[in-house]
């Protein structure tokens, strides 16, 4: 560790400006591959590999995408006068349907004008030239009310696009590799125009892309809007650590922070010249840093290091293809929050190095080769710790360890070139001023309030019982922490955990959910001969009774209820299917099925249920028929018991009647929303619980190898057992939901949090002395931790639900971090800890890395 802080040292002072430069190539190349950045939105992402998902996915293959992510949904709610069978209510649906059906990416679109249209076009012996709805006049002695009516008595189908409340829906299904916010936004644009001027209908549309896309907008303008009160707690903290007390100073910090925030609100101040003004703006806020930069070098090297990490980070994932999720959004309060610690404890070192009367250079020598073990150790423990989520079941949370744990890699890579190469591009003297010099009471210099108060409390575990009560009471409270949260539930993904209650997609969907069921779907996969008698009578008989008392289950639709409708509004089909049934029943069905699979008008919706073999797989003993799907609407929950429910039900009253479907030489699998769900929640329960215990074996073995010492590894862990008790209590209290958003967080604040631990290990390591140690650390861990927790407990001002409880929570583990290091770990150090040789010989390494001449004040320096 040492040779490579030293080499970097000198490689500084030596070429800075080949440093610089490199840094800047390196972040011009990462930031031309930003544009490559792909999203996923698929939730089904987040299911690990199981014979089921994989069965879900061979019905989207062979019978359509049926995940409710690539669907669109409009709700028809009459107006008083109508109902949903009116004639003018038929027809304003049959626009909507129209206009979806133009949509590009929209590959079908289905309600109740199809059924009637279809019913019309029989009546006609199947002419697809009467495949249209009827405005007036009689056809073949119907009128077009009758029509309507015959429609809703003879199609079984048709009842799955209506309600007992009296309300309709028509669903729009999208193509797999569509972009499903495009298609939802053009589907919107489409519907405005029909929506305003409808008479006989309020018309509602609910769909996955449509709540990304406000998502998405509600994230940008959050995170363009929080980000300059981050940026003015960040620059405040920093500003007081690095004793920016100058009115001067003060100024030009505040100018700045107005030139940004004037650039994040500049949308909204100025919504028909944005762009301009952006640029004008950020010109001059660019020229005034360069101005200021030698009176404020401290507080832009600290958030430079956050923006090219940040830069380097994000081109990775777009160099290597790896696609963005909804959790990555928390990518950036963590840069803005983590990324500067690293500077913090440098520079926080290196003003001090300068008040010894060290030049610069030498004061960024000392600065690196003391901070140096912490800074790597902090950095190891906090990628470790979401490199555990790499271990994680779920595709999406491995992504966001990755993209995490490069950040922080690129962040301590960064401040470890960047910072030296521009301190010696730009020396300083040493500083003449002590350190530190806040002047709190009437104008006498005096050490900072923090760490006189943390001298204070440390001093008390001089006392051997005030160490042990303190440890006896802290482990009291963490025991607590993990008692309460035992039995932690986890959430799946759901409009209403995402967006507020009173977003108007949000209502739409809460009402479709509560009338239809549309969004959550069990499937009977059945491969094999399904055109039989034995088959047909289960799937239209059997499966309905048995699922008739399920109080999860809606609608049942089949290919049987298919050819049902079929016969009831074609007569001549109707007529030949009984002529051959009374012959042969499997002979009917193979014949109906041939003819509905000849006519372009009934194939379509049949595509939906059953499969046709290709012509060079057919057998001599098979009817061409090799696959079909039964189709359940059924109940959606969101939480883990709620969802278990639904499957052990279904699953329960299914399995009688697959059993005989297996008995008939079926294949049968068992699959849907419900059970893809619930295997979701269980990877997300196994990957709280796994990447836990992972992070605390990882970064035990981190330091335990740089510190190589077995009880300094463990003892540094110890604050961190802590804070998850802490964590997971705090979760069960305030009754917090664990989704993919949060149930991550006790592995990030694992890695985040023990790196305080580290630094006033390491600093008691050097100074020998619990006091001096936790009283020279003490500011530098609350800087680090107030501008960490402030990125964090800022996102509680978004709108987005999961962003909150997101914040919340993070927020809360550096505070419980903070906390325990301060407040508890002592008392530990006190009763255990001792600075033995190996730490005597590492201070020793750091001086010998000092390549310039004795202080001048050997007393101060001492």
């Amino acid at each position: 560790m040492e040779p490579l802080l030293g080499g970097i040292s000198q490689l500084s002072r030596r070429y800075p400006k080949a440093v610089l430069m490199g840094l800047a190539l390196i972040t011009l190349f990462l930031g031309a591959q930003l544009p490559r950045l792909e999203v996923a939105y698929d939730p089904s992402s987040f299911v690990p590999e199981h014979p089921r998902v994989e069965a879900s996915r061979q019905i989207e293959k062979e019978f359509g995408v049926g995940s409710f992510s690539h669907l669109i949904a409009v709700r028809f709610a009459p107006l008083p006068g109508y109902r949903v069978d009116s004639p003018q209510s038929v027809i304003e649906m049959e626009e909507v349907l129209q206009a979806l059906r133009t949509v590009p990416g929209v590959i079908s679109a289905e309600g109740i004008p199809d059924f009637i249209k279809f019913v019309r076009s029989q009546l006609h012996g199947g002419d697809p030239r009467f495949y249209i709805l009827p405005l007036a006049g009689d056809e073949l002695g119907y009128s077009f009310e009758e029509i309507i009516r015959m429609a809703f008595q003879r199609m079984a189908l048709l009842k799955k696009f209506t309600s007992q409340e009296g309300t309709a829906v028509a669903l729009a299904t999208i193509a797999k590799d569509a972009d499903i916010v495009k298609v939802a936004r053009a589907a919107e644009q489409k519907l405005a125009p029909l929506t305003q001027r409808a008479v006989a209908l309020e018309i509602g549309l609910a769909s996955y892309g449509e709540t990304l896309g406000v998502f998405q907008q509600t994230t940008q303008r959050d995170i363009r809007r929080l980000t300059p009160i981050v940026l003015v707690l960040v620059a405040l903290t920093l500003a007081w650590v690095f004793r920016l007390t100058r009115p001067g100073d003060l100024a030009l910090v505040l100018i700045v922070l107005i030139g940004v925030a004037a650039v994040a609100f500049s949308p909204e101040l100025f919504p028909t010249v944005t762009l301009p003004i952006s640029i004008l703006l950020s010109v001059l806020l660019i020229g005034l840093i360069v101005g200021s930069y030698r009176r404020l070098a401290s507080l832009y090297l600290t958030l430079a290091v956050v923006s090219i990490s940040g830069v380097w980070a994000f081109g990775l994932l777009g160099l290597t293809g790896v696609p963005l999720n909804f959790l990555m959004a928390a990518v950036v309060p963590l840069l803005l929050g983590i990324g500067d610690d690293y500077s913090i404890h440098l520079l926080h070192r290196y003003e001090e190095e300068r008040c010894k009367r060290h030049e610069g250079p030498e004061a960024m020598d000392i600065a690196l080769a003391r901070t140096g073990r912490a800074l790597l150790l902090t950095t190891l423990t906090t990628v470790v710790g979401f490199a555990s989520l790499l271990f994680a079941p779920s595709p999406p949370v491995r992504w966001f360890g990755l993209l995490a744990a490069l950040s922080m890699m690129s962040a301590l890579i960064v401040t470890v070139t960047l910072i030296p190469a521009a301190k010696q591009l730009f020396k300083e003297g040493p500083r003449v001023e002590p350190w530190p010099n806040a002047r709190l009471f009437f104008g006498h210099p005096k050490e900072s309030i923090i760490s006189r108060w943390l001298a204070c409390y440390t001093g008390l575990f001089r006392w051997r019982t005030a160490a042990i009560v303190a440890l006896i009471f802290s482990l009291a409270l963490g025991a607590f922490g993990y008692w309460e949260g035992r039995s932690l539930q986890t959430y799946t993904v759901d409009y209403r955990r995402i967006m507020p209650s009173d977003y108007p997609v949000v209502k739409v969907y809460t009402q479709i959910n509560q009338e239809f069921r549309t969004y959550d779907e069990v499937q009977i996969y059945l491969r094999g001969d399904v055109a039989r008698l034995e088959v047909m009578r289960l799937l239209l008989k059997e499966v309905p009774e048995a699922l008739a008392a399920s109080p999860y289950a809606h609608r049942i639709t089949s290919i049987a209820h298919y050819i049902d409708d079929v016969r009831a509004a074609n007569s001549q089909l109707a007529q030949g299917f009984m002529e051959r049934f009374l012959q042969s029943p499997d002979a009917a069905y193979h014949w109906i099925l041939d003819e509905i699979f000849a006519r372009d008008s009934l194939r379509q919706r049949a595509e939906a249920y059953i499969k046709k073999a290709d012509g060079d797989q057919l057998t001599a003993d098979s009817s061409g028929y090799e696959a079909s799907v039964v189709r359940v609407n059924t109940m959606r929950f969101s939480d883990q018991t709620g969802i278990r429910r639904v499957a052990e039900d279904l699953e329960k009253r299914l399995e009688p009647v697959m059993t005989k479907l297996e008995r008939l030489g079926l294949s049968v699998q068992l699959t849907g929303a419900p059970f893809l769900e619930q295997r979701e929640l269980e990877s997300l329960h196994r990957s709280l619980t796994l990447s836990v215990f992972i992070a605390f074996a990882l970064c035990l073995g981190v330091i335990v190898l740089l510190l190589r010492s077995a009880v300094w590894g463990a003892m540094a862990l110890f604050p961190m057992v802590l804070v998850t008790g802490f964590l997971l209590g705090t979760v069960n209290l305030l009754g917090i939901e664990l989704n993919a958003s949060t149930a991550i967080v006790a592995a990030i604040s694992i890695g985040l949090g023990v790196g305080y631990a580290i630094h006033l290990l390491q600093r008691f390591m050097e100074e020998k002395d619990l006091v001096k140690a936790t009283a020279r650390t003490g500011e530098a861990l609350f800087a680090a931790f107030f501008t960490t927790a402030s990125a964090f407990f800022v996102l509680m001002l978004s709108t987005i639900t999961w962003t909150r409880d997101f914040g919340l929570l993070v927020g809360l583990a550096v505070f419980y971090a903070f906390l325990a290091t301060a407040l508890f770990f002592p008392a530990l150090l006190a009763l255990t800890g001792r600075a033995d040789t190996p730490a005597r010989t590492a201070s020793q390494k750091a001086e010998l890395l000092v390549r310039a001449a004795p202080s001048p004040n050997p007393k101060e320096e001492s």
